[in-house]
C-alpha cells in the first residue's frame, strides 16, 4: 500500500466544519472522498473571488476531495446518492437529527443499500435529549460549556474563543478509524455518532468540583487574560510580550537563574509547586518587574540558552509558518494552485507515517467540479449526464479543473 487508507471510499454529505474536517483528514491518509453538495452549494462555500476568513475555513475543511453537486429532492438525484453509498466504506453527515432520514440518506437507508457501511453523524447537541432539535453552530456549544466566561478572564464579561469544530472533525476521524478496525475484525458496519457538544466537553474535561461544591481546578484565565497562573502566562517586557510555561522544578530553577534572581529559590513563598500556586499573585508581580528590564528578543535568547520553555507571541505567526520553506519541504505546509486565488499555502498532512505517508491532493474543489467525472465512473452515458444537468438534478462546474 502506498497510503494508509488506500482503497477506502468516503461519501461526505457534511457542511461547514464539524464533520467535513474528519473526512478531509481521511483524504490526507489516502482515502477517496466524494463531497456530495447541493446544486446551489453549501452554506460555507465562497460565492465570490474575494478571499475572506470563511473562504479560508472552507478551503481547509474540503481540501483533497472530489465534488459532485446533486439535488436530492429529485428521485434521479437520490438514486445517484444511493449508487455512491452502495460503493462506500464510510458515509458522513452533520445534519440536524432527522434531516438525513427525510432526505433519504439516513443510517437505515444506507444500511439497506450497504450493510457493511460505517455511518458517521455529528449532530450539534446529540441525537437525544432536550436540545436535540436546537440549531447546531459553534460557538453555541462553547458558550453552553462555560468556555466564553473562562476565556473572558476573572471578573470580566465573556469573550469569544476559538471554534471547536475542527476538534470535532478530529474526533470524527478517530471514531471512523476505530469503526474500520471493528469492521476488519468482524465484517460488520455500524452507526457512529460524534456530537459536537461532546467535542467541547472534552476540552473542558480538566474541570472538576470538590464535595463542598467548590471548583477543584482553575480553568479561567486571569482578569488581564495573560494566563492561568504565574507559571503559565504572558509577561510584558520592555518592548513587547513573552510567553513562559515552567511547570517542572528544573524549569523553575532555570528561570530563576536566567532572570538573575536566584534568591527566589530559597524564598519560602515559592519553595514548591504548591507554594508557587498558593502565592501566584506575589510571584507574578516579582517576575513582571524583572521582565520589564529587557526586551522580548533578549529574554527569548536567554531562555533558549538556559532551558526555560518560552515563546514570542506573534500576530503574523501563521503567515511565517505558511511561508517557511523547511515546513513546506517537510509536508507540514502544502501548496496548491486554485482556479480563483492562484497559488495557496495551506496546512499539509497532519500526521507522518513512515511506511504509508499521507498525500495532500489539492485545494477544496469547485462546486460540481467532478460531477461529470463521478457520474461517468458510475456508468452514466454522456447523453444522460447532459440530460440530468439540463433538468438541474446535477450541476456541472464551468470552472477549469485545476488538476
Amino acid at each position: 500500500m502506498e497510503y494508509a487508507l488506500e482503497g477506502i471510499k468516503v461519501v461526505d454529505f457534511g457542511m461547514f466544519l464539524a464533520g467535513p474536517v474528519g473526512a478531509r483528514l481521511l483524504a490526507d491518509l489516502g482515502a477517496s472522498v466524494i463531497k456530495v453538495e447541493p446544486t446551489e452549494g453549501e452554506s460555507l462555500r465562497p460565492i465570490s473571488k474575494e478571499f475572506e476568513l470563511f473562504h479560508k475555513t472552507f478551503a481547509q475543511a474540503q481540501a483533497g476531495k472530489r465534488d459532485i453537486a446533486i439535488d436530492l429532492k429529485y428521485p434521479e438525484g437520490l438514486a445517484i446518492a444511493h449508487q455512491l453509498i452502495a460503493e462506500a466504506d464510510i458515509v458522513q453527515e452533520n445534519f440536524r437529527p432527522g434531516v438525513a432520514d427525510r432526505l433519504g440518506v439516513g443510517y437505515e437507508d444506507c444500511r439497506k443499500i450497504n450493510p457493511k457501511v460505517i455511518y458517521v453523524s455529528s449532530p450539534g447537541y446529540g441525537s437525544h435529549g432536550p436540545r436535540r432539535e436546537y440549531p447546531g453552530f459553534e460557538p453555541l456549544y462553547s458558550g453552553f460549556c462555560g468556555i466564553h466566561y473562562n476565556s473572558g478572564g476573572k471578573g470580566n464579561p465573556p469573550s469569544r474563543s476559538a471554534s471547536f469544530d475542527q476538534f470535532c472533525g478530529l474526533l470524527c476521524a478517530n471514531a471512523i478509524l476505530m469503526a474500520l478496525h471493528h469492521r476488519d475484525m468482524t465484517g460488520e458496519g455500524q452507526n457512529v455518532e460524534v456530537a459536537q457538544l461532546k467535542a467541547v466537553l472534552y476540552f473542558v474535561s480538566e474541570a472538576f468540583f470538590l464535595p463542598n461544591g467548590e471548583q477543584g481546578a482553575e480553568t479561567q484565565v486571569d482578569a488581564n487574560q495573560t494566563g492561568f497562573s504565574a507559571m503559565h502566562r504572558l509577561y510584558q517586557t520592555l518592548d513587547d510580550w513573552i510567553m513562559v510555561a515552567f511547570m517542572r522544578e528544573t524549569e523553575w530553577q532555570n528561570l530563576c537563574n536566567a532572570i538573575e534572581l536566584p534568591e527566589l529559590l530559597t524564598d519560602p513563598r515559592f519553595s514548591s509547586y504548591e507554594k508557587r500556586e498558593e502565592n501566584a499573585e506575589d510571584l507574578a508581580a516579582v517576575l513582571q518587574d524583572q521582565f520589564f528590564t529587557k526586551e522580548t528578543g533578549e529574554w527569548f535568547s536567554i531562555f533558549e540558552a538556559q532551558g526555560v520553555p518560552s515563546e514570542v507571541p506573534l500576530i503574523e505567526g501563521e503567515d511565517l509558518a505558511m511561508m517557511n520553506d523547511d515546513l513546506l519541504k517537510d509536508g507540514i505546509v502544502a501548496e496548491h494552485e486554485h482556479p480563483w486565488w492562484g497559488m495557496l499555502h495551506v496546512p499539509g498532512v497532519a500526521v507522518k507515517l513512515s511506511e504509508t505517508p499521507g498525500i495532500s491532493r489539492g485545494p477544496a474543489p469547485m462546486l460540481g467540479q467532478h460531477t461529470k467525472e463521478i457520474l461517468t465512473e458510475l456508468g452514466y452515458a454522456p447523453s444522460r449526464i447532459d440530460e440530468l444537468a439540463k433538468k438541474e438534478v446535477v450541476l456541472i462546474s464551468t470552472e477549469e479543473d485545476p488538476s
